[in-house]
């Protein structure tokens, strides 16, 4: 079952319990996700040296077969490689694999950033913050997590004369 990261990476804050029992088998799926295109690429990278050797020892016992006539350099016999079809379909399944690794290295980094999220929204709930970011400061003070800085002091005396 394919899932969707987009969806999966949002957070309900009014149900966090929930999100914190989904969190494991989320990243666990993830991770899963990663190893099974982690060896879909070692296998095309496989392919690619296997057919790579096999077409340059064939030019090599054969070069007129290829087109070569007299002595062959070396980057002749590596160009006539990099053209030839099987190995070029080789290379652009091996990019669209890469980029799908790529894809899951993001939904990684994704889920570390919701875990965090996740560790603040149970902090901020733990601590009774629910506030305005205006009077998180005050509501923080209030608990004892929080002091005040000299300039934030003087902004308050400010707002109590008012």
């Amino acid at each position: 079952m394919k899932r969707d990261a987009r969806e999966d990476v949002l957070i309900d804050p009014e149900n966090l319990e929930a999100e914190w029992i989904e969190q494991p088998s989320i990243v666990q799926y993830n991770n899963d996700l990663f190893a099974e295109i982690q060896e879909i690429k070692d296998s095309l990278n496989e392919k690619l040296d296997y057919f790579t050797a096999k077409l340059d020892l064939q030019i090599r016992e054969n070069p007129e077969k290829y087109g070569f006539s007299g002595k062959i350099t070396e980057t002749a016999i590596k160009n006539k490689i990099v053209v030839n079809k099987k190995i070029r379909q080789l290379k652009q399944k091996l990019n669209k694999v890469e980029k799908s690794l790529n894809d899951v290295k993001g939904v990684k980094n994704s889920f570390e950033h919701r875990k965090k999220a996740l560790e603040n929204l149970v902090s901020m709930r733990i601590t009774g913050v629910h506030a305005e970011p205006k009077n998180l400061l005050a509501k923080l003070k209030e608990k004892g997590y929080a002091k005040y800085s000299k300039s934030q002091k003087q902004g308050l005396k400010k707002l109590k004369r008012r």
